[in-house]
């Protein structure tokens, strides 16, 4: 099970790259919201059928589905993912993807940030210096993308 996993996660991270290359390249370009539609209708499938074949539909309690488990879903579906996505998309178009790609950096200390900003969760001084170190690289890739600074 552990070399699936790792192929699963390969076989991810090799969709997405190609992804962001098509994304790019299709002619005319699909309208932004239509594109980030589709990324998330078939990435949701293609969860559903995974986790379906790995017997996940025995797992769920429906009792334990409300409250602030709903709530957390609708955030991480609304706020997050297609928000999160409409800008990657939106980057990737008007940056190209490799610049893009410092989202995935990026996107991790703008969740520790809200979660600090809106339920004040504690924030430690390995937090400080990781975010630091990241937006700096954050920079230097778009200065090295975009010579002559931003």
């Amino acid at each position: 099970l552990h070399a699936v996993a790792v192929l699963a996660a390969l076989g991810a991270s090799a969709a997405w790259a190609w992804g962001s290359v098509r994304l790019r390249a299709v002619r005319p370009a699909p309208p932004l919201l239509a594109a980030v539609g589709w990324q998330l209708v078939w990435g949701g499938l293609a969860l559903v059928l995974v986790g379906s074949a790995c017997g996940e539909w025995s797992r769920i309690e429906p009792a334990a589905l409300f409250g602030r488990p709903l709530a957390a879903l609708l955030y991480l579906t609304f706020a997050s993912c297609a928000l999160g996505f409409l800008c990657y998309a939106w980057l990737v178009r008007h940056a190209g993807p490799a610049l893009a790609g410092s989202w995935a950096f990026v996107n991790p200390i703008v969740a520790l940030w809200t979660g600090h900003a809106l339920l004040g969760e504690p924030l430690g001084r390995g937090v400080w210096a990781g975010s630091a170190l990241v937006l700096a690289a954050a920079v230097a890739a778009r200065r090295e993308a975009a010579p002559g600074g931003l």
